[in-house]
């Protein structure tokens, strides 16, 4: 149920909706719209303030929305993340317009909301420019730009950018369907990128630009796994002391990626670092056919004692962006644990103390390589395992089966 209000005024070749009021549902709208129909195209001035508007309340406008195209492949894409149905942008070429439009609290279609949205839009001949747009929301603030080239007979063209401050972490992974125990965690995000198509596959396959997200320190509450789910299977294999250790301190942690031809290619650009272990990401994201293969290399801290039964060496993340898997590298995996057997054949089981895998020395983070602040640390290894002396076995499985027979005394 709606309820309208508004004063007509008609003249030559102007109407003016002065005094407008709606509301429906929670929502309400005032304001006024002048269209003035001089010249081959209708000419819109539009200011709008809203207190309250949630897409909920409108199921009227949402019916009336025509319907998406699909494309020649759309009968094929059911699998992708960012659909192939193709966008209309006639309404960007049917008239032109400026607007300013406030809204006090904006609700989306799933339920979250934005504060103190603010948008001023001028529409040229399809071409559209958003040069102001912000608002308050995920506990901070998030402010952006828009230009959306639709000139008849061109491929459409999409320009954003985007940064967001002080954004929740808790808040950012709720909304990526993530529920997660979180205190701290204030994010940063920026975007910067152009997109061409009229559909969001196209125009993630064809995306230039850069993306990146910086997290602060943040307190991770370790709740029981779900193995069905994908997040906890990667966060045990690439943090298994997730699994002994009630909380994760986060100290830090980054996405940068380098967007060109819808690929990003990642260099240790993706990293994190807790108080225990750090951890690097290498490999590509494919927009083109939403495909990843990453490979990630956990590190234990300078310090840290081992006190968990193994930590993979390297940890795959491929696939699908829909079904992606996590698998720990079996040739990896199986040189840690010789290595492991070659400290307790070599030192017995007080070597375990300390860590005998690669640790970071001195010098840059995995966050400040990631940010491209500097190069990689140097490793060292603290087993003798990893430096033997004349006369110690050689390292391999040959190592562990020795270890074994040592310490069960045979």
């Amino acid at each position: 149920k709606m309820a309208i209000a508004v004063k007509v005024r008609r003249a030559d070749g102007v109407v003016e909706l002065q005094d407008i009021d709606v509301t429906a549902g929670s929502s309400n709208v005032k304001g006024r719209v002048d269209m003035h129909n001089a010249g081959p195209k209708a000419t819109w001035t539009i200011n709008l303030a809203s207190s309250a508007f949630a897409i909920a309340d409108l199921p009227a406008l949402q019916a009336a929305a025509p319907a998406a195209k699909p494309t020649a492949r759309a009968a094929g894409s059911s699998h992708f993340v960012f659909t192939d149905a193709a966008f209309s942008f006639e309404a960007l070429r049917a008239r032109n317009a400026d607007g300013e439009v406030a809204i006090g609290r904006f609700t989306v279609a799933d339920g979250r909301t934005l504060d103190r949205v603010q948008a001023k839009v001028t529409l040229r001949d399809g071409k559209l420019d958003a040069p102001t747009m912000q608002a308050s929301g995920y506990g901070g603030t998030i402010s952006g730009v828009l230009a959306v080239d639709a000139t008849r007979g061109r491929v459409p063209t999409i320009a954003l950018r985007v940064e967001g401050r002080e954004l929740d972490l808790a808040a950012l992974l709720a909304a990526a369907g993530v529920a997660r125990q979180v205190r701290g965690g204030k994010t940063n995000v920026a975007i910067d990128v152009t997109m061409h198509g009229d559909s969001p596959h196209q125009w993630m396959s064809g995306i230039n630009g850069r993306a990146q997200a910086v997290v602060g320190p943040a307190t991770l509450v370790n709740a029981k796994l779900d193995p069905t789910l994908t997040f906890d299977r990667l966060a045990e294999a690439v943090n298994p002391f997730r699994t002994v250790n009630p909380s994760t301190d986060l100290q830090c942690a980054v996405i940068r990626l380098p967007l060109a031809g819808g690929i990003a290619q990642i260099d240790r650009s993706i990293a994190l670092e807790t108080k225990q272990i750090d951890a690097a990401v290498s490999g590509t994201l494919d927009f083109r056919n939403e495909t990843l293969d990453l490979a990630i290399r956990p590190r234990i801290r300078q310090g840290i004692a081992i006190e968990i039964p193994q930590i993979a060496e390297l940890v795959r993340f491929r696939g699908t962006f829909a079904a992606p898997t996590v698998a720990v590298d079996a040739m990896a995996s199986a040189a840690a644990i010789a290595r492991i057997g070659a400290a307790i054949g070599t030192g017995g089981l007080s070597v375990l103390g300390g860590s005998i895998f690669a640790q970071s020395t001195a010098g840059a983070g995995a966050c400040d390589v990631a940010l491209g602040k500097a190069a990689p640390a140097a490793v060292t290894a603290k087993s003798t395992a990893d430096t033997p002396k004349r006369g110690s076995p050689p390292t391999g499985n040959d190592d562990l089966t020795k270890a074994l027979k040592g310490l069960f005394g045979r």
